[in-house]
């Protein structure tokens, strides 16, 4: 039987275990990890099985009220001690939303880039946050109960929000979190022109 160029590369692609593991970091709010764990996030896990990386991690950061950003760059440093130790090999991670500040935040105050090896963020408001600009500087106190929940659902709290994100703070974070030239940086998504949340 002969094989095409085609058939050779699906062969290949079948066979090729990835060895650095994929990290995927997220804010989730204790209440809804203790009822529903990952469970909205089970879809991305099952495409990269599908697609033959089975070195796939899910790193949480459980908050509330109070976690504040130190506190969540810790369980950052954490996580990502304990994936990277259990492959013996730095990771690719990957930061969705306004947890993709807490790997930089682990590579520019506590040497992250020992167990980071890429990091991949996505719609991460990495120069504040127009949306959070708009909280502080408007009256959103009608509307809140409309937002809240949505913000709490994923794990973010109002009053960090307001106090971390701003534009203002975020330039500050900007000036401690440098980069390392040990890791690569990717961002996709940066821009959320409706919600102006980057």
């Amino acid at each position: 039987m002969k094989l095409t160029n085609s058939d050779t590369f699906n062969h290949l692609l079948r066979n090729f275990k990835m060895k650095t593991p994929v990290v995927f970091t997220f804010h989730i709010n204790w209440n809804m990890y203790e009822n529903f764990n990952t469970q909205q996030y089970k879809h991305i896990k099952n495409y990269f099985l599908s697609n033959n990386i089975e070195n796939f991690e899910f790193l949480p950061i459980l908050t509330d009220s109070c976690t504040d950003l130190e506190n969540r760059i810790r369980q950052f440093k954490k996580g990502i001690e304990r994936i990277s130790d259990k492959y013996e090999r730095k990771c690719h991670v990957v930061g969705y939303s306004f947890a993709g500040i807490l790997p930089r935040g682990c590579i520019g105050l506590f040497n992250g880039d020992d167990y980071i090896k890429t990091l991949l963020t996505i719609a991460t408001p990495h120069k504040g946050s127009q949306f959070v600009n708009n909280l502080i500087s408007r009256d959103f106190s009608l509307n809140w109960f409309q937002i809240e929940p949505v913000l709490r659902a994923v794990g973010v709290h109002k009053d960090w929000l307001s106090r971390e994100y701003s534009s203002k703070t975020m330039f500050d974070n900007n000036s401690i979190f440098v980069d390392s030239n040990k890791v690569g940086y990717y961002a996709v998504g940066g821009r959320r022109e409706k919600l102006k949340c980057s």
